[in-house]
């Protein structure tokens, strides 16, 4: 459905604004946009194989970088109403595809995973089948993504800045995803790029390479880097007192409690809404 905006945007103030009509909860008829993508892909697990794939962007060219990295957003103490706005702006492109019985389209594919690999904001053009519509699939442990659009095609108009570690991984396809998952972070790599590029189905062996939804492809970078430090943090000396740290974010409270003693650990988390622990 179409709907009027015969009113002032309340973003940029022109009159009947077709540009911000999605950030103001409408749908509009956008038959195609360009804009730099922070970079981000998103690959969806709902209907799984059958699933959405595609490049996130707003319709502002420029560093867009911050609209999708966590690390930012903590590194610069960025709050909750922050982080809506930015997500708020991005456009979902995306295509539906049977992930295990026919990859996307090699054109599309390709376009995904060079914008997976770059490291910088890349300028990218959309042309869509169906107008800007509230994105149904919702999931806690993925970025928000209000904003989806069936495409018919996707077009970098710049190349791709990759930095030379990411090229040497995504290149040799005879390393196994986890061997490569912790030679890019102890490289430096972003952990939430290194989640990119094992979603767009460019770690690991030749023959297991596919897409992978984002949801899983969070869990398994993050169980993989764990494991890695874990092995590190258990050849540590012992510590001789006991200490207390803490820390919040996003309305999130932690505390951490460590005492003199052999390795081990654990963890309990509270739900102040519920009032439960688990």
């Amino acid at each position: 459905m179409l709907y009027s905006m015969e009113t002032y945007c309340r973003i940029c103030g022109s009159y009947n604004c077709k540009k911000h009509a999605f950030l103001l909860g409408k749908t509009i008829a956008l038959k195609e946009f360009s804009g730099s993508s922070p970079p981000e892909i998103f690959v969806g697990r709902w209907n799984y194989p059958n699933v959405y794939a595609g490049i996130l962007s707003p319709t502002e060219t420029g560093d867009t970088h911050i609209m999708s990295s966590p690390e930012l957003w903590h590194k610069n103490n960025l709050q909750i109403p922050q982080i809506l706005n930015f997500r708020q702006q991005l456009i979902y492109g995306r295509s539906q595809k049977n992930i295990k019985k026919a990859p996307l389209s090699n054109k599309f594919l390709s376009v995904l995973q060079e914008v997976a690999m770059t490291h910088k904001s890349i300028s990218t053009e959309f042309k869509l089948k169906k107008p800007v519509t509230k994105n149904p699939e919702k999931e806690k442990k993925v970025p928000i993504i209000p904003n989806a659009a069936d495409v018919s095609s996707i077009r970098l108009q710049e190349n791709p800045k990759i930095k030379p570690k990411i090229d040497y991984i995504v290149n040799d396809t005879d390393v196994k995803s986890i061997s490569a998952i912790i030679e890019l972070d102890k490289a430096g790599i972003e952990t939430s790029s290194i989640q990119k590029l094992l979603s767009a189905g460019l770690l690991g062996l030749k023959k297991n390479r596919k897409l992978v939804p984002t949801r899983w492809s969070i869990t398994a970078v993050d169980d993989t880097l764990s494991k890695e430090k874990l092995k590190r943090i258990k050849l540590y000396p012992e510590i001789s007192q006991i200490l207390l740290f803490n820390s919040e974010y996003l309305g999130n409270h932690y505390e951490f409690l460590l005492l003199p003693d052999k390795f081990a650990f654990e963890v309990i988390e509270r739900s102040l809404s519920s009032q439960e622990s688990w």
